[in-house]
């Protein structure tokens, strides 16, 4: 078992701002970014900002290192990829066997329930500021200790 650290998923994040002990960073790529082979399409890499709570000092303009821990990651993947289809097929399922309509109507209704799924993204998200499984470290060069 690896340590703390080695166990978080490393992402590189730029310190944006502050008010007291709220920083605003903006997450800038990834070290696992070079490696992917979908790099070229990923619209998720860059100008995604959030807030964190922090005792420790930084600047801005500071590049920081974003851990985030296996849990969180695994968390948002299920909302953001598995709520979504699990939304469609129930929504099939009740309008084609509840409702008695036909699999042509209860298809378009399992599609427009995307609309659902997405606001219930939205709904999570803005429910979930807490940032319990996100941690930010100060960047530090091979070579350094």
């Amino acid at each position: 078992m690896g340590t703390m650290e080695t166990d978080y998923i490393k992402e590189l994040g730029l310190v944006k701002g502050f008010s007291g002990n709220q920083l605003i960073i903006e997450k800038t790529g990834s070290d696992n970014c070079n490696a992917c082979r979908l790099k070229t399409f990923c619209s998720l890499k860059n100008n995604l900002e959030f807030t964190i709570t922090t005792d420790e000092d930084f600047q801005i303009g500071e590049i920081v290192d974003i851990l985030i821990s296996p849990k969180k990651r695994l968390y948002s993947s299920f909302i953001v990829y598995i709520l979504p289809l699990i939304v469609m097929f129930l929504f099939f399922y009740v309008a084609h066997n509840f409702l008695n309509l036909s699999e042509n109507i209860a298809a378009i209704i399992s599609i427009l329930s995307l609309t659902v799924s997405f606001s219930l993204i939205f709904l999570i998200n803005n429910k979930q500021k807490n940032n319990d499984n996100i941690q930010i470290k100060r960047r530090h060069l091979k070579g350094e200790d």
